[in-house]
């Protein structure tokens, strides 16, 4: 029992410096409006590289989503 509370205790100790050696990744959200079918696109972006997550229907709206990817600076990554 001694050396489960031990594990858990260092566990908990390692947890901020493993994140800390990472920048947090940022989430930028476009939703369309009722007439775009509200789809949302998620732009996922780390320090240099971006993923977008589902594209949005109307050429409009897709518009809207490349200049968020564009304004970010962020390199857009494909997905394999």
């Amino acid at each position: 029992m001694k050396k489960a509370g031990l594990a858990g205790m260092l566990l908990a100790l390692a947890a901020p410096a493993a994140s800390a050696a990472r920048p947090p990744l940022q989430l930028d959200v476009y939703t369309a409006p009722p007439e775009g079918l509200s789809v949302t696109s998620t732009l996922i972006s780390g320090p240099n590289e971006a993923i977008l997550v589902d594209a949005q229907f109307r050429n409009s709206d897709a518009e809207k989503v490349a200049e968020k990817i564009a304004a970010s600076g962020k390199k857009l990554r494909r997905s394999s």
